[in-house]
């Protein structure tokens, strides 16, 4: 099974962020990364869009980070087969179990709205090659973009819509969500140089 293949429900992705969690005060992005990324693209895609959400996203260095990150995926997803690379001493970086439990608390009820309105439609469109390349060739330029400007109030989670969109749809395979995810962004740009400017 491809990583665009599995699919897990949005609650499942977070228990798995509330399990690491509960294991120890700390949390590394390590463990994040191999916890979650093991469960494919789209829950990936997701919970990096989640940690744009405050109380996490409002630490200062956080949409650094996100946006690292989302070259880093974008970059895999254009070369499978090599895994997910991150520096070292940026796996090491560690995050409070308490922060981390919030987070997932905040997101929880959109999750499980989302987990029971959401179902697979036009699939073909939600993880073939050519998606996964075209979904990549957006990761790279979103997150080169945070890790620039991701210190502007509010730019990052606005700029993780489109990321969400695409995560959602490759989960739950389904291509409406990606059309969506690709046609937000126009708008995620506007908005983006109105807030930056």
């Amino acid at each position: 099974m491809t990583k665009t293949q599995t699919v897990q429900s949005l609650p499942e992705v977070l228990d798995a962020l509330e399990a690491l969690a509960d294991d120890s005060g700390d949390v590394s992005l390590g463990a994040i990364l191999d916890g979650v990324g093991a469960r494919g693209y789209g829950p990936l895609m997701v919970v990096l869009s989640v940690f744009l959400v405050p109380p996490f996203g409002a630490v200062p260095g956080i949409p650094a980070i996100v946006g690292l990150l989302l070259v880093a995926l974008g970059v895999q997803m254009l070369l499978p087969g090599r895994g997910l690379w991150v520096p070292a001493r940026l796996r090491r970086l560690t995050f409070g179990a308490e922060v981390l439990q919030q987070t997932a608390e905040r997101a929880r009820p959109t999750a499980e709205w989302l987990d029971r309105i959401l179902a697979p439609r036009l699939p073909a469109l939600s993880g073939g090659p050519v998606i996964v390349r075209l979904v990549a060739l957006v990761l790279i330029p979103t997150g080169a973009t945070m890790m620039v400007i991701g210190f502007v109030p509010f730019l990052p989670l606005a700029l993780g819509l489109h990321v969400v969109l695409l995560g959602l749809g490759i989960l739950a395979r389904n291509g409406v969500l990606v059309l969506l995810g690709f046609a937000s962004l126009l708008p995620e740009i506007l908005l983006a140089l109105w807030l930056a400017g």
